[in-house]
């Protein structure tokens, strides 16, 4: 009987306390309860069926071996093990990561299962409201007409009864007029006066006739009266009729509305199931890379012993120095070889952050070409050489001249050699806190300033990590100012990320990289600082001497030192565009770690490591990878004195004395940055200086010197 995989991976008929053991291609694999697809994917090559079995021959610990999976499908521990491991394993840590992932993945579908059915039932809904308001509409209309008729037949009964009425009324005027002219007859014919007769016949007659006329009047009258109230009375209910219809109208323009939104939420759904599954395809892959890397390292071991074992098979009756010595080569060949391979793959990453060229599928496959290469190539005379061919293993030698050849050309292409230089300077209160300048704002601008003063800056971890001797000698707090903000380069807003507004500054997207040559802070506001003179040359080669300043500022309650330190540290990560070389460009970000080159001989016998080259667990006499720190400089007291920045000849920006140079290289788009002032610079008692720096600074202001690169 054949099983399908997800059927079998979700069993629950299974008794957990059973060993099931399935048959596929031949071999026998005991699980239990709780199958998991991403686990039964790896174990079983041929997975679109499989065939349970219980194996008669079965027999614990004699020919198999049990293990427990959890109801997630992965390796779990036995029930009686109780103890903990120290520390978790990286691909124990992968398997909770595709846990969790998964789990997400499903809150999201479950999600978007919702909002289907509120769009559903929503429908459902509007169509049987559309429905049964035709149905309503029907019998209001035969409604509508049943009155009408209704109306019409008792006007007519009421027309017929008032016209009978008169007619009866007529019949018995014209019958009494008819009886009084005959007895007008009978009374001549006996002799009877005739003189007053005929008066009284003719006032009968006038009599009968005047109100015959009245009364057709009256009846004309009512005719006219109940047809325009019958007409009035049907208008009314056709008005309210359009009425009703009207406002079904707007209750319909309403539902479609709503389903309409119901339907936005339903497709906004869709890209949190994308990022989800997105998610747990990464926690998969790395699931797999690292049992990948493991198999590996199994493989490598044992390879290894196999090839041990055979050289101490083969040559355990020669000379034991001779074994010493070669092995001792093929170890210092493997450590040489993983260090060049190391700085190799440093290359690439430093050639894509200055070109932003290898985040394509081609790019990712020349970096993992470096990655996986096993041979040196071919080197003469120190330059490394193209192989003419990637089939096989052209080594390290073919990628670095690859690479060499088309930095040559794109050093010219790109604009590497003829960049665009800025000065450009920001103020942090305007254009970052949007803090209005002069006195209307000092109040908000100190409260900022509060909010960043630390006790000790030593407690944010960045700033220990990065600012090169900020610690005090003898381990006590050092307080200071930490002002947190980012950059970005994004049309619309400016360097801050704020809104772009009247005043602001920004850097243009024209540029593919805009990268520092050189920074500078000015304290608007600090009292006391010695400025770098900026005309005392010209007054010296002139003959002259410049006045000495007139102010004594340690006359002044807020004056602070002359020469204060600050730090400036990107601790976020690097963005730049890629080059739109096919007029298409994608923003990048680089995590940048900011590392020393290690020595290779440590000739002046620094204290970094006491082993030798070849023995060194990095093949070096210090770590590979240690931190460049950041060294303070020196602030100046107003933006006005930075200038205006030029590239001076042969496309070489110009040095600044106003500047700090550090930073050269870095993105100025950044997505955290923080400015650290020490108080320990500002007077002897730090936290007094502090008081000051905030009574005193109206504004922080910040100077990039800046080249640009047009990438095309």
């Amino acid at each position: 009987m054949y099983v399908d995989l997800a059927e079998l991976a979700y069993n629950k008929a299974f008794d957990p306390a059973k060993t099931v053991v399935y048959k596929v291609d031949s071999q026998l694999f005991p699980t239990s309860e709780g199958h998991d697809l991403l686990y039964l994917e790896k174990l079983f090559d041929n997975w679109n069926s499989i065939i349970p079995a219980v194996s008669p021959d079965y027999k614990s610990g004699a020919q198999y071996v049990e293990y427990v999976l959890g109801p997630h499908g992965f390796f779990g521990k036995p029930p009686e093990w109780q103890s903990k491991r120290p520390s978790p394993g990286q691909i124990q840590q992968a398997v909770s990561q595709i846990i969790q992932a998964r789990n997400q993945t499903a809150s999201a579908f479950i999600d978007a299962d919702w909002a289907k059915w509120v769009v559903d039932k929503s429908i459902q809904m509007f169509k049987y409201r559309v429905d049964k308001h035709k149905d309503i509409v029907g019998l209001q209309a035969g409604m509508v007409v049943a009155q009408d008729l209704i109306d019409a037949v008792q006007m007519t009964d009421e027309l017929i009864h008032e016209t009978v009425a008169l007619g009866k009324y007529q019949l018995e005027t014209w019958t009494d007029l008819a009886v009084a002219d005959l007895m007008f007859v009978v009374g001549t014919a006996n002799g009877t006066s005739a003189s007053s007769k005929p008066l009284q016949l003719s006032m009968v007659a006038l009599r009968s006739v005047g109100g015959g006329i009245l009364d057709g009047l009256a009846l004309s009258s009512s005719i006219i009266a109940k047809s325009l109230q019958l007409a009035t009375d049907s208008a009314l209910r056709g008005t309210e009729l359009g009425i009703q219809s009207i406002e079904w109208d707007q209750e319909v323009r309403s539902e479609v509305i709503e389903i309409g939104n119901n339907l936005s939420s339903l497709q906004a759904t869709v890209f949190p199931i994308n990022s989800r599954l997105q998610e747990l395809d990464d926690a998969r892959r790395n699931y797999r890379s690292l049992v990948a890397e493991g198999d590996r390292i199994q493989a490598e071991r044992e390879v290894f012993r196999q090839r041990a074992a055979a050289i101490i098979q083969g040559f355990r009756t020669r000379d034991a120095a001779f074994r010493v010595f070669r092995n001792e080569k093929l170890e210092r060949y493997k450590s040489l070889f993983d260090l060049a391979a190391r700085y190799a793959l440093l290359a690439a990453n430093a050639y894509d952050y200055e070109t932003g060229l290898l985040h394509t599928k081609a790019g990712q496959e020349f970096v993992q070409r470096i990655i996986s290469s096993r041979a040196l190539g071919v080197v003469r005379d120190g330059e490394p050489q193209f192989a003419g061919s990637n089939t096989g293993d052209p080594g390290l030698s073919s990628a670095l001249a690859e690479m060499k050849a088309d930095w040559d050309v794109l050093k010219g292409r790109l604009g590497f050699n003829n960049p665009d230089a800025y000065g450009t300077t920001v103020s942090l209160r305007t254009e970052n806190y949007r803090i209005l300048p002069g006195t209307e704002g000092i109040q908000k601008w100190q409260d900022i300033l509060h909010v960043a003063r630390r006790d000790d800056v030593l407690a944010d971890e960045d700033v220990r990590r990065y600012c090169l001797q900020i610690g005090a000698d003898k381990g006590l707090p050092v307080p200071g100012i930490v002002l947190e903000f980012s950059t970005t380069i994004t049309e619309g807003l400016n360097l801050f990320g704020r809104a772009l507004a009247g005043g602001d500054h920004d850097f243009s997207q024209s540029s593919f990289a805009t990268k520092i040559f050189a920074v500078g802070v000015a304290l608007e506001g600090y009292r006391g600082m010695e400025d770098p003179s900026a005309n005392s040359t010209a007054v010296d080669f002139a003959g002259g001497t410049s006045p000495s300043d007139p102010s004594v500022p340690f006359l002044d309650s807020k004056a602070l030192s002359a020469t204060p330190d600050v730090y400036l540290i990107p601790v976020g990560v690097d963005s730049m565009r890629s080059p739109p070389l096919g007029d298409a460009s994608e923003v990048r970000t680089w995590a940048v770690q900011d590392v020393t080159i290690p020595l290779p001989f440590n000739i002046g016998g620094s204290g970094f490591s006491s082993k030798k080259l070849w023995q060194s667990s990095e093949s070096l006499m210090e770590g590979l990878f240690s931190i460049r720190k950041h060294q303070s400089f020196r602030p100046v007291s107003s933006g006005r004195l930075f200038g205006e920045i030029t590239s001076g000849g042969g496309g070489q920006l110009e040095p600044s004395q106003y500047t700090n140079r550090r930073l050269i290289g870095r993105s100025v788009w950044n997505s955290k940055w923080k400015l650290v002032i020490p108080g320990r610079e500002l007077l002897n008692d730090p936290k007094e200086g502090l008081d000051r720096l905030i009574q005193t600074v109206t504004d922080v202001r910040l100077h990039f010197v800046t080249y640009s690169y047009a990438g095309h």
